[in-house]
C-alpha cells in the first residue's frame, strides 16, 4: 500500500543523498570504476538498491558489534553503528570508499533491534500490530576524502494484524535478520 511505497522511497531517497553527496555535494568527487566502493552490509535489499546505481562495488559484512548506548537518541545509535561499520572495513581497506548503513525500530521509547529468535520477532509483530512507529536509518560514508555520517527517521503505521498473520510471516525466517522483526518490503 501507501505505507510500503513511502517507506521504499525513502530508502531510495537515503542511497540517491549518498551519492549525491559524494558526487556533486561538499566532497565534489567524480564517480569512476577507479574508486574502491565497499558496501558494509549483508542486506540483499541493501545490494539491490545499490546496484540499481549502476556502481561498480563489492559487499563486505563489517562484523561490527551494534552497541546500543541507552542514553543515545536513536538517530545517534543507528549513525554510531553505521559509523563502527565504516571503521571496521576501512582498517582491512584503507583506499576503499565505505558506505554503511543501519536500520532501527523504534516504538514507546523501545529500541527494537533484530530479534533473536521467532519469539521475539512475534513479540515486536505483536506490539507494531494497528500502531504508528519509527523507522530510523543512520548511513555512513568513509574514506577518500569523504567522512559524512547522518540519519533520517519515518514513521511506519501497521495494519491491525491478525495472529495467523503474525505466525504466518515469522514462519517465513524473514523476521530474524531485520530490525523489528520485519522487512517492509516482504510484509
Amino acid at each position: 500500500g501507501e505505507e510500503l511505497n513511502c517507506c521504499f522511497l525513502y530508502t531510495i531517497s537515503i542511497f540517491s543523498i549518498v551519492l549525491y553527496a559524494i558526487e556533486k555535494g561538499e566532497y565534489k568527487m567524480k564517480l569512476t570504476s577507479d574508486h574502491h566502493f565497499i558496501l558494509a552490509s549483508e542486506s540483499p535489499r541493501r545490494k539491490e538498491l545499490f546496484a540499481k546505481f549502476g556502481i561498480p562495488f563489492e559487499v563486505i559484512a563489517s562484523g561490527a558489534v551494534e552497541i546500543v548506548e541507552k542514553n543515545l537518541s536513536v538517530e545517534e545509535v543507528a549513525r554510531n553503528i553505521a559509523i563502527s561499520k565504516t571503521t571496521a572495513i576501512l582498517k582491512e581497506n584503507p583506499s576503499a570508499i565505505v558506505i554503511a548503513a543501519d536500520t532501527i525500530v523504534s516504538f514507546e521509547n523501545e529500541f527494537l533491534m533484530k530479534p533473536k529468535d521467532n519469539a521475539e520477532a512475534k513479540t515486536f509483530l505483536q506490539k507494531l500490530s494497528g500502531n504508528t512507529h519509527q523507522v530510523t536509518t543512520g548511513v555512513a560514508i568513509y574514506g577518500g576524502n569523504i567522512s559524512v555520517s547522518f540519519a533520517e527517521t519515518t514513521s511506519v503505521k501497521f495494519f491491525e494484524l491478525s495472529e495467523d498473520q503474525i505466525d504466518a510471516y515469522v514462519a517465513t525466517g524473514d523476521s530474524l535478520d531485520k530490525a523489528g522483526g520485519y522487512g517492509i518490503q516482504t510484509m
